[in-house]
Parts: structure tokens; C-alpha cells; sequence
């Protein structure tokens, strides 16, 4: 098996590709639904042997895993992904096992986050988005502790938690860093409450007080002068998240 589903997002400059191994065909065919649904394309695949000799000439970003299997275990299948492949991507193990252990050990071989089951619509779609933008966020982390990286004038010292811009140094908590690399991530796209919650808490859920997210925000447009002068303007979208975008002289 080896389907792809329709790309449902041609809005997007880069089509996420999420590689889902499941044996059970109707499981693996709604996964591959709510996913399509959401935007993303999909590969299907329901033998870890298969599986892994696909994703050799592949090009995909995130991968949902599951733990039994007729040929091998889900965890065997992300240890190779790990350590023969060397694929550094998000991976969600899907499980009916709910022990503490059970879980350690799936993380332990590789696997990101996971899902128990019956997995559900809206979780598995969040969990999934959470993982991405989590990679995408410790991508950014890992480049800027390489080198020096500069967002306009904006510097970047991830080791030494600090951001200079202009003549000033500012010293960030681990939070405030984590949110702002976020929002320059996403520059330009409007980020949500519950892809903050997700992404910066490692929190997948809708009904948690925004109060927190609000001080952050607050405390770097404040802390960075996020209001336009230095070429960034954070503004909150109320109802929908916030944005940081580029600005010129005269916006």
C-alpha cells in the first residue's frame, strides 16, 4: 500500500507530506482523511518493511507510527528511522497501550509525541501541527547557536539567551525566547493561542486561560520594541492569535 492523497492546500508554499504507517486499513484511512482535510498530503502504508524502503527516496516532513504491527514493532520502525536513516523529523507514535512505561519507551526509541487510541479528529490533527512547528522552532534554535543570525536588526545569541538590536542587549527567559523564535518562524502568518500553548508549553488543548501567552506577548513587544521602529511589529489579532511582520518607513 502506498496511496497519496489529494493535496488540499495549494495556498501554501510547501505542502507538508506526513508518511502514516497503520495496519488497520480503516484507522490508516481516516488518519489519511483528517490530515488531507487539514492540508496536508499523505502517504499510507501498513508494513514497517515497506515503509522504511519508501521513505529511502522520499521527501517527507512528519511521520505518525504505529506500535503493532505484522512485521515488526513500531518502535524497531522509528529506532532505523532514527539510527539508519537519520531522519530528523517529527514522528507520533499511535498506540492502545497507555502505561507510563509503554509511552517512555516509544519516546525513548525516537518518537516525538503520541497518540492513544481510538485516535480523535481534532487531536490528531493538532498533535500533528504541534510536532511541526516544535521541529521547526528547534531548527531555528539549532542554526542560531551554530552561527550568528540576524532577523533585520535583530541578533540572535540562543546560548547566551539574548537578543540585541541597535545599541541594546536584552536578556530573555527561556519562554520569551522560545515564543519569539516562534513568531520570526512564522513571520508574516498569523500563529495561534493553542499553536503557542502546543508549541512553547508542549500543551495540546483549547480551554486553558490565554492570561500567560497575553503576559509574553506583552513583555516582548515591550522588552524588543516590537512596535515597527526596528522593522517588526507584533500586533494581537483578537479572536485569532498574533502576528509579527516586517514593516517599512510609512506602514
Amino acid at each position: 500500500m502506498g496511496s497519496v492523497a489529494p493535496e488540499n492546500a495549494a495556498h501554501l508554499a510547501h505542502t507538508v507530506h506526513v508518511a502514516i504507517l497503520d495496519d488497520d486499513p480503516d484507522q490508516l484511512l481516516a488518519l489519511s482523511k483528517w490530515l488531507g482535510e487539514a492540508g496536508f498530503k499523505t502517504s499510507t502504508y501498513d508494513r514497517g518493511v515497506t515503509f522504511l524502503k519508501s521513505l529511502q527516496g522520499a521527501s517527507i516532513d512528519a511521520a505518525i507510527v504505529d506500535w503493532g504491527l505484522p512485521d515488526m514493532s513500531g518502535v524497531a520502525v522509528i529506532q532505523k528511522m532514527r539510527d539508519e536513516l537519520r531522519l530528523d523529523i517529527p514522528i507520533i507514535l499511535i498506540t492502545s497501550r497507555n502505561a507510563e512505561e509503554d509511552i517512555v519507551e516509544g519516546l525513548d526509541a525516537g518518537a516525538d509525541d503520541y497518540l492513544v487510541k481510538p485516535a480523535r479528529h481534532l487531536e490528531c490533527v493538532a498533535r500533528v501541527e504541534a510536532a511541526l512547528r516544535r521541529a521547526n522552532s528547534l531548527r531555528l534554535e539549532k542554526s542560531l547557536k551554530d552561527k550568528p543570525v540576524f532577523f533585520g536588526a535583530y541578533h540572535f545569541d540562543v546560548g547566551a539567551r539574548e537578543v540585541s538590536f541597535g545599541a541594546q542587549k536584552v536578556l530573555m527567559t527561556e519562554k520569551e525566547l522560545q515564543l519569539v523564535l516562534l513568531l520570526f518562524s512564522e513571520l508574516g502568518n498569523i500563529v495561534a493561542r493553542s499553536a503557542i500553548w502546543s508549541s512553547v508549553w508542549g500543551i495540546v488543548s483549547n480551554q486553558v486561560s490565554s492570561r500567560t501567552i497575553d503576559t509574553h506577548i506583552y513583555r516582548l513587544r515591550s522588552k524588543l520594541e516590537l512596535e515597527g521602529q526596528h522593522g517588526y511589529l507584533l500586533k494581537t489579532l483578537h479572536g485569532k492569535g498574533y502576528r509579527l511582520s516586517m514593516v517599512t518607513a510609512g506602514d
